[in-house]
């Protein structure tokens, strides 16, 4: 080891001389000065490691010495000496910046003990610097860590909201690579979809790059030939985020045609797909070139996040686009159809009816004629011809006619009709109407039915129409082995003559299957949708036809929803209130957002639009659903990640504050014991030299009572006043003690405790909150010593304790006690405080609530208590009653295992 280099300055020649060449002799290299002012001038030539120096010089002294040469240096070593100096004069000393006082005569051992505890002190110091140096960068770094997480995790919330607005696709790609780069911090980003089996550049956003280098990649997208780097195709193909930290020594990164410069070159790239339902459709590229920092596994993972909010929302805005599209083209469509269907039907109906009525004039025109004699067979020749042209007439219709007289005989039918039913109608003719319906009525799905309405017909003088469910029909000789069930709508109207008098009924049946097929085919299209539909009445809301998709989605089956009133799935009156004024207002919802019952009982997300259109003859309304269960469980999800963020920062700000405490305390107990120690050391000094003044004082007075006797009250006081200062310093010692056992730095594994002695500790810290306007009592019970984290628990104390006192604002009893009960420890922190209301006890270890003002707490302090009892496998509970006061209950086990 290197020698020590000593400045010694005393003005006694003999003193200077002799103790230098002691110290010589003991391996010390001595420079020596005879006053402070020549001290000043060796010491500025050649510096010095320690500085003896007397306390006593004329002109300059001792105390100006060490602070001149402390400012100077403050790491060398100052020790003063003196023969007669005062306790005053040594604390002065010491407090600016002397390591030890040592009195004459001067012994090489005292002097080698105290540079032995002085350098102690000054590599301690070194050593306690240099830690809290590395431990605030430490929590700088840790801050500014969790600072920025923070911050993009709440630009992802944000941008998830954002992007599910969109309803554009293009405009949603052409902001994504900018709400990236601005968002996740990146420096460049890119946007790539899948065409025909290759990836083609759709969007970019460059931050800091040249005006030209934008240029070149717009140019690239409008010509569509931007040339793609090979682990962008691997991306896509497998599926999976590819991350390279230091991309410039790899050639085939290098994009010679876009890269203008070696500072253009990127230097780290992260890839990831943008799926849509699992699958990718394209790559998000994006790449730090000019940030200071590197990326970390939690920038990829918000990176992931970012491209699967995008792909959702893209699946989104394609889902309601191509729904939409459909809905429209087929109502469209059909719509369209059943117009034209029903158009032509009126017509043939029409002239049907013109037809049949024509001819039953003839018909009975010819009855007439045929009475009269033979002159009227000219007439009744002409009578047949038109007849037959009639019958030429009915049988070009396309619906079926047949003819009945006032007598209920049939009098014309034409061959559609026969094709119909599968008769020869011919063999009817002035037949009873009644054995016709005998022979036909088991064609009609519904035979009893179609009877009842053949007998109102008869009977009633008026024009009638029916829709007939369906009749078996043959339209072709294949089909009278195998009958096509048909709908037909049958009409029967009353024939008059010129006289206005009945003569007749006509029977019209016309074929509307195919109007009735395009209403089955709405039916198929929505049944055969993987989405939810469901179509339900206008005036009542009651559901005429749901598919598979809507009846799993709701835990029923399809049978079971047909018939119950939709609105009624509706979770709250006014999401139902909303929808029924849009279709009264507006004949339409589009993209409607709310919650819907199902079978159980519980509500789920869905979105749906609703239509107000034509199915048939019927106006209905038609929806389109899509659930948004799994979207609205991801925001949630989102939203618990940001939670548990904030309370892990929480944790660590905490456990920061207790490491900052306990070097603080380190720091206060050092200041603290240096001077202890000199007043400790001189007061000794001083009770030793009284009793030998006692001692010599006695002899002197022996014969002098008096004198005897004052000197004997003297002695008392001084005695008296030396009790004091033991008390005092030793009270100061015990509350250094307490500093440090509080703070615990080096107590991270579980040790044994004293829970008594960490109340005790946290109540002395806490004095200064409570003043005299807090009373504490204490009732502790007989309990063992436990394993536990001891500085975690004397957190705890302290904020219970705390708590308590700003629960009391005016005055107040705190009252402690500990039991134990079993294999636990049950501690209550009990206050007379304004207590807390039965709403607000369910959310007081939330982090951030607090049921104290503006300015007062954080909200942290009972969530890190809860925290803390998690970590001892302990409970907390309590009970509170408004203006009553607030007990906590801290439940601890002895027998704590981790």
């Amino acid at each position: 080891m290197k020698p020590l280099k000593i400045l010694y300055i005393e003005d006694d020649d003999s003193q200077r001389i002799s103790f230098a060449k002691i110290l010589r002799k003991n391996g010390y290299i001595v420079t020596a000065a005879s006053s402070g002012k020549k001290g000043f001038k060796k010491f500025s030539k050649s510096p010095s490691d320690i500085i003896l120096c007397d306390l006593n010089m004329p002109g300059i002294d001792g105390i100006q010495v060490v602070k001149k040469l402390k400012k100077e240096n403050p790491q060398v070593i100052c020790i003063v000496t003196s023969a007669h100096g005062s306790i005053k004069s040594a604390m002065k000393a010491i407090e600016h910046g002397a390591y030890d006082f040592i009195t004459k005569p001067l012994h090489i051992e005292e002097f080698n003990s105290s540079l032995k505890r002085a350098l102690e002190q000054k590599k301690l110091q070194e050593e306690i610097h240099d830690y809290a140096s590395g431990l605030e960068e430490m929590v700088k770094k840790r801050t500014e860590k969790l600072n920025y997480a923070n911050k993009q995790l709440t630009a992802l919330n944000k941008l998830s909201n954002r992007l599910s607005k969109f309803r554009n696709e293009d405009e949603l790609i052409n902001i994504v690579p900018e709400l990236l780069t601005k968002s996740l911090d990146f420096d460049r980003s890119l946007l790539l979809l899948e065409n025909d089996g290759k990836l083609m550049l759709r969007s970019f956003y460059f931050l800091h790059d040249s005006k030209k280098m934008n240029k070149i990649v717009k140019r690239y997208i409008k010509e569509g030939n931007f040339p793609v780097i090979q682990p962008m195709p691997q991306c896509f193909k497998e599926n999976r985020t590819i991350f390279k930290k230091n991309i410039k020594r790899i050639r085939s990164w290098e994009i010679k045609s876009i890269v203008l410069s070696k500072r253009e070159l990127p230097s780290s790239f992260v890839l990831t797909p943008i799926r849509v339902k699992n699958k990718p459709i394209g790559v998000l590229a994006g790449n730090l070139q000019y940030h200071p920092r590197e990326l970390e596994p939690q920038d990829i993972v918000r990176f992931e996040t970012f491209a699967n909010i995008v792909g959702l929302s893209i699946d989104k805005i394609r889902g309601y686009h191509n729904l939409e599209r459909k809905v429209k083209e087929r109502t469209r469509s059909l719509h369209t159809v059943n117009i034209e269907l029903k158009k032509k039907a009126r017509q043939l109906e029409k002239t049907t009816i013109d037809l049949a009525e024509g001819n039953i004039q003839l018909l009975a025109v010819k009855e007439i004629l045929e009475e009269k004699n033979e002159e009227m067979q000219d007439i009744l020749s002409e009578l047949s011809q038109r007849k037959n042209e009639l019958q030429s007439l009915l049988d070009s219709s396309l619906s079926g006619i047949l003819m009945v007289n006032t007598d209920g005989k049939i009098v014309a039918a034409n061959q559609v009709f026969s094709e119909f039913f599968g008769v020869d109608a011919e063999k009817f003719i002035q037949k009873n109407i009644k054995e016709f319906n005998k022979k036909i009525r088991l064609k009609f799905a519904f035979p009893k039915l179609f009877n009842e309405k053949v007998r109102s017909f008869l009977k009633s003088e008026k024009d009638h129409s029916v829709h007939v469910d369906h009749a078996a029909m043959f339209r072709d000789a294949l089909e009278v082995l195998k009958p096509v069930h048909r709908y037909l709508s049958l009409y029967s109207s009353i024939v008059h003559d010129r006289n206005d008098k009945i003569v007749g009924r006509v029977w019209a049946y016309t074929d509307i299957t195919k109007e009735k097929e395009s209403d089955e085919q709405v039916h198929a299209i929505i049944e055969v949708s993987p989405l939810p539909f469901v179509i339900s009445r206008v005036y009542d809301g009651k559901i005429l036809f749901a598919n598979k998709p809507l009846a799993d989605l709701l835990g029923y089956k399809v049978e079971d929803l047909v018939g119950k009133v939709a609105p009624d799935f509706y979770y709250t009156p006014e999401d139902r209130e909303i929808v029924l004024t849009a279709l009264k207002k507006d004949g339409f919802l589009k993209n409607f957002e709310t919650q819907v019952i199902t079978s159980t009982g519980e509500p789920i997300w869905m979105i749906f639009s609703l239509v107000i259109t034509r199915i048939g003859s019927e106006s209905a309304i038609v929806g389109a659903l899509y659930d948004i269960s799994e979207y609205k469980a991801a925001l949630d999800k989102l939203a618990l990640a940001n939670i548990e963020i904030k309370e892990v920062q929480t944790q660590l700000v905490q456990s920061e504050k207790m490491a900052s405490l306990g070097m603080l305390v380190a720091g206060v107990a050092h200041e603290i014991n240096n001077p202890i120690g000199a007043v400790r050391s001189m007061h000794n000094t001083s009770m030793r030299a009284m009793e030998k003044l006692k001692t010599e004082f006695s002899k002197l007075v022996v014969n002098d009572t008096d004198v005897a006797k004052e000197a004997k009250r003297i002695f008392q006081i001084i005695d008296d006043a030396n009790e004091v200062i033991d008390i005092g310093t030793e009270k100061v010692g015990l509350i250094v003690k307490q500093l440090k056992s509080f703070a615990r730095l080096d107590e991270a594994d579980l040790q044994k405790a004293d829970i008594h002695e960490g109340i005790i500790q946290a109540l002395m810290l806490s004095r200064h909150e409570m003043g005299n306007r807090i009373r504490v009592v204490k009732k502790f019970g007989d309990v063992p010593q436990i394993r536990c984290y001891p500085a975690k628990l004397n957190q705890l104390y302290l904020n219970m304790i705390i708590n308590s006192i700003q629960a009391m604002p005016a005055k107040g009893t705190l009252t402690i006690s500990s039991r134990l009960i079993g294999n636990n420890i049950h501690i209550k922190f009990a206050d007379t405080g304004i207590g807390i209301p039965k709403d607000k006890l369910e959310k007081i270890f939330d982090p951030g609530y607090t049921t104290k003002g503006v300015g007062v707490g954080t909200g942290l302090g009972l969530s890190i208590c809860y925290k803390i009892m998690q970590e001892h496998n302990g409970e907390i509970r309590v009970k509170s009653k408004l203006n009553k006061g607030t007990t906590f209950e801290i439940i601890i086990p002895t027998n704590l295992k981790v």
